[in-house]
């Protein structure tokens, strides 16, 4: 039963890393991202774990699994999650280790898979806004897609990957967060599909 439950973890933290890349290329503030997982944060709780009070104002909070285990330990300051959260998932494994400031993100954010392979992190500063380098893996370990960030926008190149480590598309962004210049897609064996040319978000043409 257990091993079926953390499958459906696992397809999960699948899922929010197709959302996220969704985001990245879309070119969607970032700020969405944290408040996604903030959102993805609750549904562990409303879903997995022991009900207990959300409205607590302030001090440390523990929810826990039906079979006793750990689900996730904040801290609440005036009712906002504040310092330093940890979610588990159901085998005991790290889901995500996350820092709060009033209920924003605010340093460095790691999200995990079940078997314990980095999903994703992230860093955030004390306005909450996200800032330099972000990276996306697979489950088995082999990176995704990684980029740079200025306050909640991607600028500059992000490259997104195969799991056999082929590149997958290059992406470029200009200084505004919007598409720029020429993204570059390739087939998993190196080939060129096709590459397209941006100009302020827009699509200027397409080239085969």
């Amino acid at each position: 039963m257990r091993d079926s439950i953390d499958q459906i973890y696992e397809s999960a933290a699948i899922l929010v890393n197709q959302i996220i890349l969704i985001i990245l290329a879309n070119t969607i503030m970032i700020k969405s991202l944290s408040i996604f997982a903030s959102l993805l944060i609750l549904f562990c709780f409303s879903v997995s774990c022991n009900g207990q009070d959300e409205k607590v104002n302030n001090g440390e909070v523990k929810t826990y699994y039906p079979d006793g285990s750990i689900c996730n330990v904040s801290n609440y300051v005036n009712g906002k999650i504040n310092g330093h959260s940890l979610s588990y998932f159901r085998n005991g494994k790290i889901q995500d280790d996350c820092t709060f400031k009033n209920g924003d993100f605010v340093g460095m954010q790691t999200w995990y898979f079940p078997n314990g392979q980095l999903n994703h992190e992230e860093y955030y500063d004390n306005n909450g806004k996200q800032q330099g380098v972000f990276k996306i893996w697979y489950s088995s370990g082999q990176l995704r897609q990684t980029g740079s960030t200025i306050n909640g926008l991607i600028i500059g190149r992000s490259i997104q990957y195969y799991e056999n480590g082929n590149i997958e598309s290059i992406y470029i962004y200009n200084n505004s967060g919007k598409k720029d210049s020429t993204w570059v897609y390739y087939s998993d064996d190196k080939n060129i599909i096709r590459r397209e040319v941006y100009k302020e978000d827009s699509l200027i043409r397409t080239l085969k």
